[in-house]
């Protein structure tokens, strides 16, 4: 994600340069820089809490299904 990022930063850099009529700022390509890939990394760990939340959920999901089969068990006598 951060590959890509850093490609979109040089293609608005390059944007900038070609229809602004200006040079090179240096302070544009670090703002550029410092959000996009701010932004990615925020992206990804959004994506990291939500594997986490699931991997939660399946978890508890799991427990249930084997009390349910537990129960059933003992209710037939074979634990």
């Amino acid at each position: 994600m951060i590959y890509w990022a850093n490609i979109l930063v040089a293609i608005a850099c390059l944007l900038d340069y070609l229809f602004s009529g200006r040079t090179w700022e240096i302070e544009t390509l670090a703002v550029l820089i410092v959000g996009i890939n701010g932004f990615a990394l925020w992206n990804r760990r959004h994506q990291l809490n939500e594997a986490h939340k699931r991997e939660a959920e399946e978890m508890i999901e799991a427990a249930r299904s084997e009390a349910a089969r537990n129960e059933r068990l003992k209710s037939r006598g074979l634990i």
